[in-house]
């Protein structure tokens, strides 16, 4: 009823990647003992730590994968091949985000014959959905490598495009962590992790870490905007523990 998955009803792979990744111990305790109480006092809560699984269940919002039935051609000012399309509801309405990423694009390089550069894009949409079925643009993210003549790596972690709902306010966070670079050897690339609570941005935007020789190892560093420094302990929590999961090439 209110949009929330209680441990149980999270998918076995759901469960496992939380395991996994440390995810299942964190998030937000508030679901626990929140009241009916106003979106400010919520927010003013400080953020409990968890103590088990169960509570983890509610700070993830119930979500539908929609990409195998999703007509991306019906979407305004969307691009690219669809890679994913989610479907949730919260405070806001009925959302839909999409993933998307174009194909690679091949030119040559000026005054270099036999030699070529790529690009590549993605976009992460977000809608919300009217109930005559027509779609408002909330926002958009866009990310792209260009005039790369080595290793172009654009790296999505699809599995990780998950929406929780860690304060507990009833409106939705959407977490789309990512890397990409062009790197002509092994070396760190940038990674990122940008976070959309309703309209508010949140950015962590560091590299990976990378074994550049045997036993020698690179990168890792990371630095939050402002918004993240200043906003809620438990969303630092949860990018910093999303961060360690992914960082690591």
């Amino acid at each position: 009823e209110d949009g929330k998955l209680a441990w149980e009803d999270l998918p076995a792979e759901r469960q496992a990647w939380l395991k996994k990744n440390g995810l299942d111990t964190l998030l937000a305790g508030a679901g626990a003992t929140a009241s009916a109480t106003s979106k400010t006092s919520q927010k003013s809560q400080p953020a409990q730590s968890l103590a088990s699984p169960a509570d983890v269940s509610t700070a993830f919002m119930a979500v539908q994968d929609v990409t195998a039935t999703l007509d991306v051609r019906t979407l305004p000012g969307v691009v690219g091949n669809l890679v994913k399309a989610l479907r949730f509801n919260d405070i806001q309405g009925d959302n839909l985000v999409v993933l998307t990423q174009s194909e690679e694009q091949f030119r040559s390089k000026r005054g270099e014959p036999g030699v070529y550069l790529r690009d590549q894009e993605f976009f992460v949409h977000r809608f919300l959905v009217n109930s005559d079925g027509s779609k408002v643009q909330m926002w958009r993210v866009k990310d792209f490598v260009y005039d790369c003549e080595y290793d172009l790596r654009l790296e999505f972690f699809t599995d990780a495009l998950q929406v929780t709902d860690l304060d507990q306010d009833g409106l939705a966070e959407v977490w789309m962590p990512y890397r990409l670079g062009c790197p002509a050897e092994p070396n760190p690339i940038p990674m990122k992790i940008i976070m959309y609570e309703g309209a508010q941005k949140y950015a962590m935007r560091g590299e990976t870490r990378t074994m550049v020789n045997p036993g020698q190892y690179a990168g890792g560093g990371y630095t939050m905007d402002k918004v993240f420094r200043e906003g809620q302990e438990v969303f630092r929590d949860f990018a910093t523990k999303l961060w360690a999961a992914r960082v690591n090439e």
